[in-house]
């Protein structure tokens, strides 16, 4: 029996939560069965390429190491893909969207015969930029080529509706290993005597891009607040983005750069949640909130945006905050967070019975391959 072969495309790659999605697939994934490619137009992080050979996985970057314009990646991502489509020889696509234009791709699978083509929405919103000339665009890519999928996913509701509107979707949430991220004393213990911070310091954090669509700036402003609450708190920030000076900066503007931490993005988050005491999500838009399930799972405090799914909000760990009502009002409930070390290691189980394991995930995935499997099969034999 011949394997089905599989190939996946994102916009970039890293360390996010698409990249977490697809490994956790991969990883899952039997490979007797499947064989996978990706595809990036650019790439900020090749800490997984180690992982993705040894699983027998070839990824492709059109632009290693730097991101050009919108329509420079958009032109060369898209020739990119018809040619590794044009063999013939691919039986799913699996396009990993962010906004309408990434529906571009699914219509080139179409037009290069490939019978299986799912899209799967993992955003509900627009980054920085101009907000009108990406809206204009959004828009023009789902009238184009909203039709060019036969299947639809999405990681939540809204995710879904941003990006198909009236069009039906199923939803596929993001599942983690809830093994690998339930709280660790030992964990803990190591990477605050590794970071300097005191065992009784409190110290809140984010694990994800250092960006303007996770508003780590806002960060840095609630740690100024907290100061004034808590004299012997931190912010601990896990991750690589274009904010990365600027938060340093703001940090120095408030003086409280002596109680900010930046950390590049790292192979063991776990260990990371683990040493905080309160996880901070104030994005200014999410598809899903994946880092905030595996922060739950590790049995954090979690204090987050409205702008954040409920379908990531599955325990008693969350509450959400008006980013509007400013950084006082996120330090406050900071102050007040109560879970001990103790307690933690039980939200993993709690996480597992909302059905986020990856297990659920994978096994949802490998369903929709398998049916695209028994279908490209029948339009063979028609």
């Amino acid at each position: 029996m011949s394997r089905t072969k599989i190939l996946m495309f994102q916009e970039s790659w890293g360390r996010g939560g698409i990249e977490s999605f697809v490994m956790n697939m991969v990883r899952g994934l039997d490979p007797a069965e499947f064989e996978v490619e990706l595809l990036s137009a650019y790439d900020w992080d090749n800490s997984y390429d180690a992982e993705l050979a040894s699983l027998g996985v070839k990824r492709t970057v059109v632009f290693p190491g730097r991101m050009p314009g919108l329509a420079t990646r958009f032109w060369h991502g898209t020739r990119t893909w018809r040619r590794m489509l044009s063999a013939g020889d691919v039986d799913v696509v699996h396009v990993n969207a962010m906004n309408g234009m990434t529906l571009a791709y699914a219509a080139v699978a179409k037009r290069c015969g490939v019978p299986i083509r799912v899209v799967h929405s993992h955003n509900n919103d627009f980054g920085s930029g101009v907000r009108a000339v990406k809206l204009l665009f959004h828009r023009l890519g789902k009238v184009l080529w909203g039709g060019a999928a036969t299947m639809r996913l999405a990681c939540s509701h809204a995710a879904g509706t941003y990006l198909f509107g009236r069009r039906s979707f199923e939803l596929v949430p993001n599942g983690i290993d809830v093994e690998r991220f339930a709280f660790s004393t030992d964990a803990r213990s190591r990477i605050r005597k590794a970071l300097g911070v005191a065992p009784d310091a409190l110290v809140v954090g984010s694990i994800g891009r250092i960006s303007h669509q996770k508003n780590s700036l806002f960060c840095v402003r609630v740690l100024a607040e907290l100061k004034q609450l808590v004299p012997n708190a931190c912010l601990l920030l896990v991750g690589d983005g274009e904010l990365v000076d600027k938060t340093q900066e703001l940090a120095d503007e408030l003086g409280v750069a002596h109680s900010y931490l930046h950390v590049e993005a790292v192979a063991n988050p776990e260990d990371y949640y683990a040493a905080m005491d309160v996880f901070l999500m104030p994005s200014l838009f999410e598809g899903f909130g994946y880092a905030l399930v595996e922060a739950q799972c590790s049995g954090l405090p979690c204090i987050v945006s409205e702008a954040v799914q409920d379908e990531a909000c599955i325990t008693d760990l969350v509450r959400k905050v008006p980013l509007a009502a400013g950084a006082i009002a996120w330090a406050q409930p900071i102050q007040r967070a109560d879970v001990t070390c103790e307690s933690r290691p039980a939200y993993a189980h709690a996480v597992a019975s909302a059905g986020l394991a990856v297990d659920a995930s994978v096994d949802a995935i490998r369903s929709v391959y398998a049916l695209a499997a028994t279908q490209a099969t029948r339009l063979a034999d028609c």
